[in-house]
């Protein structure tokens, strides 16, 4: 698997570390976007896979965090379209929310 794949990354100590260097290892290259930060997304089209970080905002905080539902919009894409999506933490979240999953709080650490 070879091509551009875009990471959303939400917070500066939440970025792709270990999945950067086993990505260039594959031939894949990573182009970081920050969504808080930055005034627009990847499109859907024009990338090969979509790596969702964590960050310490919850998938149901769109009236804080606006940029979460477009956010959803491209995962959701991007799952159509048949490309990779790794979602960690609260890009699992959002991914189970952008595919119509509902997203609870946890029990606390385990």
């Amino acid at each position: 698997m070879t091509g551009t794949w875009s990471v959303l990354q939400h917070v500066a100590w939440e970025g792709p570390g270990l999945i950067a260097r086993e990505a260039a290892g594959c031939g894949v290259s990573l182009d970081t976007w920050r969504p808080n930060l930055d005034v627009k997304f990847p499109v859907a089209s024009d990338i090969e896979g979509l790596i969702v970080m964590g960050g310490p905002m919850g998938a149901y905080d769109i009236d804080k965090y606006p940029f979460l539902a477009e956010e959803c919009s491209l995962i959701e894409d991007m799952v159509r379209r048949g490309r990779p999506v790794l979602g960690i933490c609260l890009g699992a979240q959002l991914l189970a929310r952008a595919l119509g999953a509902r997203v609870l709080p946890g029990h606390g650490p385990r």
